[in-house]
């Protein structure tokens, strides 16, 4: 069996990483970052190749996909800028509820700060994380970059209903423009594998495609090791 890796190594990581093989099944997954090659067009333009290299990703990371799916000892297959137990991106999220003011949300990071993730939209069954309230990811969420999933947690220090609130990453010193606002349209149970002298860890996911993501962590879920 292969556990999830470590983040960044240092103390809080080390932490974290303990904290996960006692509380998620970290024995039935395989976790792995991939590299596509490509070979652009010669002669043509910068924008048309970038294009191309997407549209490659995907169907390459689709063709992949379904190869897993032929596996008897494969149950599921997800990707996403990180996996439980790894390190995700800390930012401050700005909350706004209807037309009032944006607030800064009091999350159980130091520096109110939240953990980010992007992430295939199969993500949370593959990790059998439940969507508690609202929905999941749908194919055209992906394009639309308009909505986003956070953890129970963050819903409550959110405050209330969560599901309909807009947020976004907040601006600051090393993030000098705030990003656009998502809508909230779903909210995942937390896994409960990292926790803080606050309690359980803020997330927020956005959905992505897989050309979209840098590097790539693919995982898949087993039966048995």
């Amino acid at each position: 069996a292969l556990c999830l890796p470590l983040g960044s190594g240092a103390a809080i990581e080390v932490a974290r990483q303990h904290t996960t093989r006692a509380a998620f099944p970290t024995h039935e997954y395989l976790t792995f970052r991939t590299q596509v090659d490509y070979e652009p067009t010669p002669g043509s333009a910068a924008e048309e190749q970038a294009e191309s290299y997407r549209a490659h990703v995907v169907s390459t990371y689709e063709a992949l996909k379904r190869r897993l799916g032929t596996e008897p000892a494969i149950t599921a297959g997800t990707f996403g800028s990180a996996t439980p137990g790894m390190h995700y991106p800390l930012r401050q999220v700005e909350a706004q509820r209807s037309n009032a003011a944006p607030f800064l949300v009091d999350a159980n990071v130091e520096d109110d700060r939240v953990r980010t993730a992007q992430v295939d939209i199969g993500y949370f069954d593959a990790f059998r994380l439940p969507i508690i309230a609202g929905r999941g990811f749908h194919s055209s969420d992906t394009e639309a970059k308009s909505v986003a999933i956070i953890n129970e947690t963050l819903a409550r220090n959110i405050g209330g209903n969560a599901l309909g609130v807009h947020i976004r990453y907040a601006a600051n010193a090393a993030n000098p423009e705030a990003s656009p606002w998502y809508e909230v349209v779903g909210i995942v149970r937390d896994a409960g594998v990292d926790v803080t002298g606050r309690g359980q860890e803020d997330f927020v996911f956005l959905p992505v495609t897989a050309a979209e993501v840098s590097p790539l962590i693919v995982a898949v879920h087993t039966r048995g090791e």
